[in-house]
């Protein structure tokens, strides 16, 4: 028979001990036994801190890469991450937003050269995800906004940026710049604009125009009637004169409308419905002979408070002097259709399952990028697309 008390003491015994030492847990308590615990006890300390410092393992590039200075971080930046936005800077230049499916996680606002996209040089830095950049009409400013709502105005020339906090409110998505670059439009998840003072660096105004998130903000530079289209969450396309009076507004489908864009008096949209819409902006009966609408005079922006525009009823009245009319579908996806870029007749779009689609007079062409696209531009001869997970790409292009 087998003697287990021989075989215990064996076990206890250097140099049978290390290695058996798991088994001191389940071995009835004796002097040997008890003896033979303090290095256990040890074992357990080393184990239990062998597991904290793995985690801490795991977390602390992220801190350190989210701590570093920028130049120190110039040779170990790498271009492969999630582009949100691009805005132009002029002479082939562009400034570009990341973000980080962690939202809360700090990112970067960077600079790349059209002739070598790839390449790029980190110029500020925001607390968490940037959804938007935005440069203005003269290239002398840039603006981008985060996930929280802090929004940044970045100065190229200086190489500076001043960051203000929360001027946008939570999770600001859509930004744009006013022609004349004096006002920057804010639109953030509650439907609420907010009209920031470049020149005194400081909101202006609050209007709250639809009971979702802002998405997009295009302006109508070419049309009869000047204005602005605002893309909203829940599907809303709604059209405003210079002064945000409610000239037409339409719904897609199925929300968020998440991409906009004018083509003529024709206004593009993209979104959830996996589809790109077109929908042609007409005047109704009580607008002028030649199509315009009578324009209501504002004296400032003070003057357009989201209160006296009914705070707590947002929607645009019935009768409004303009219609959006569908004028047809352009393309139907697989995917969400998160970003348009029109070049004359000529229309391409891309969606999140990495699809670029350009439709021209002689045709269409589909192009699958490895990843999701959600920002289309065109430097010089090369069609760039902002990805998720692969920076800026070239898309293979016929133009």
């Amino acid at each position: 028979m087998l003697n287990f008390r021989a075989l215990r003491r064996v076990v206890l015994s250097p140099p049978f001990r290390r290695p058996f030492e798991f088994m001191f847990w389940f071995v009835p308590p004796s002097p040997e036994v008890l003896s033979a615990r303090v290095p256990l006890r040890c074992m357990r300390s080393l184990l239990m801190a062998g597991v904290v410092m793995g985690f801490a393992a795991l977390i602390q590039p992220a801190v350190i890469a989210a701590d570093v200075d920028s130049d120190d971080a110039e040779t170990e930046f790498k271009p492969d991450r999630w582009i949100s936005s691009i805005a132009p800077l002029g002479d082939g230049q562009w400034i570009a937003a990341t973000a980080d499916g962690l939202l809360l996680r700090p990112s970067d606002v960077v600079t790349f050269s059209s002739s070598k996209p790839t390449e790029w040089s980190r110029r500020y830095k925001q607390p968490t995800s940037i959804w938007a950049v935005a440069t203005n009409p003269q290239r002398t400013l840039a603006a981008s906004v985060d996930y929280r709502g802090n929004l940044a105005i970045f100065d190229p020339a200086a190489g500076t940026a001043e960051i203000y906090e929360n001027a946008g409110g939570r999770w600001s998505r859509a930004l744009c710049f006013t022609p004349d670059g004096k006002t920057l439009l804010i639109g953030n998840e509650i439907g609420e604009l907010i009209l920031w003072s470049t020149v005194d660096a400081k909101v202006q105004s609050k209007l709250k125009l639809i009971d979702s998130a802002i998405m997009s903000i295009v302006p109508m530079v070419q049309t009869k009637t000047p204005g602005w289209v605002i893309a909203g969450s829940g599907g809303e396309i709604n059209v405003y004169d210079r002064q945000w009076s409610p000239l037409a507004a339409t719904k897609i489908d199925k929300g968020p409308a998440l991409s906009v864009a004018m083509r003529g008096n024709e206004i593009l949209v993209g979104g959830a419905d996996r589809q790109l819409q077109s929908f042609e902006l007409k005047p109704t009966e009580s607008s002028q002979p030649d199509g315009s609408v009578p324009e209501q005079t504002v004296d400032s922006p003070e003057d357009a408070k989201s209160d006296e525009r009914g705070q707590d009823d947002p929607d645009p009245p019935a009768d409004l002097p303009m219609t959006l009319q569908p004028a047809g579908v352009l393309w139907k996806t697989s995917d969400w259709v998160t970003a348009i870029l029109v070049e004359g007749e000529r229309v391409i779009a891309a969606d999140m399952s990495g699809q670029v689609h350009t439709i021209s007079v002689g045709g269409s062409q589909t192009v699958r990028l490895s990843s999701g696209v959600w920002a289309l531009v065109r430097g010089g001869d090369a069609l760039l697309a902002g990805t998720r997970r692969d920076g800026v790409v070239v898309v293979p292009d016929e133009s």
